[in-house]
């Protein structure tokens, strides 16, 4: 919609704030996964090097139209063919101009993708290169964050505390069972709607071993009772403070 807006109203005082509006949805539909939408994202954060039309950023946006046009030979945007020959083509662009911040802002954008897809090595490929660069050091915090995820692929998890309810849970003696880990909170949309079928297939699968360990995020206890008790959520819950650190509660009347 944003986008049919300005371009039916191009002159319109609020054109360029749909332009905005449009660049950060896709942003958005980027970062949650929504490979098909890479291709219009690049063009609308191209635009503005575009409308400026400076001598020195020709060549580089020329390039890269080049590696977008040679990459879509190999499949429709998004597609996995398509990310290939893209990544390719970046570290290409990066060695041919070592000095433009844009060919990492691409490479973030590829990095991004590649680590909601849970593809390691692609991942890893782009983060050394960011990580030697000059970019911003927040940055580079960021690429390591995403990287460090990856670290704990096919690693036994550590988990062990003492529920709300006085239980003992040890992960490590829930082996040979299927265990869900839950991450909510009593603000959380999403997590509210898709309780009850979290609830239903606890039901019908727990007898088969199946297991649920309830990650807690709200900052106090009271809300998440609340929740607890009108859901009748019977699986251990442990509550985490806001930064971080682990506050356990023991609760008898549970």
């Amino acid at each position: 919609m944003a986008s049919e807006f300005y371009t039916r109203f191009p002159d319109h005082p609020k054109a360029q704030e749909a332009r905005q509006k449009e660049l950060e949805m896709r942003k958005t539909a980027v970062q949650l996964g929504n490979v098909k939408q890479v291709a219009r994202l690049n063009e609308l954060q191209d635009a503005p090097a575009k409308d400026k039309q400076t001598e020195p950023e020709e060549p580089f946006l020329l390039r890269w139209r080049s590696i977008e046009r040679e990459a879509m030979k190999s499949g429709p945007a998004g597609s996995p063919a398509f990310l290939d020959e893209v990544q390719k083509g970046v570290f290409t662009l990066r060695k041919e101009f070592p000095e433009r911040l844009e060919a990492y802002q691409l490479m973030m954008q590829l990095l991004e993708i590649r680590a909601q897809e849970g593809e390691a090595d692609k991942a890893r490929a782009l983060a050394q290169p960011l990580i030697e660069s000059s970019i911003r050091e927040e940055a580079k915090e960021g690429v390591r964050k995403l990287i460090r995820k990856f670290d704990f692929l096919g690693k036994p998890l550590q988990l062990k505390f003492t529920a709300i309810d006085g239980r003992e849970v040890d992960l490590e003696k829930m082996r040979g069972k299927v265990v869900l880990i839950d991450f909510w909170a009593s603000w959380c949309g999403p997590c509210m709607i898709e309780m009850p079928k979290v609830k239903a297939a606890y039901e019908k699968l727990q007898p088969q071993g199946f297991e649920i360990i309830g990650i807690n995020l709200d900052e106090d206890k009271a809300p998440m009772q609340r929740v607890l008790t009108s859901a009748h959520m019977t699986w251990p819950q442990v509550l985490t403070a806001k930064n971080g650190k682990a506050r356990w509660y023991r609760d008898s009347g549970s």
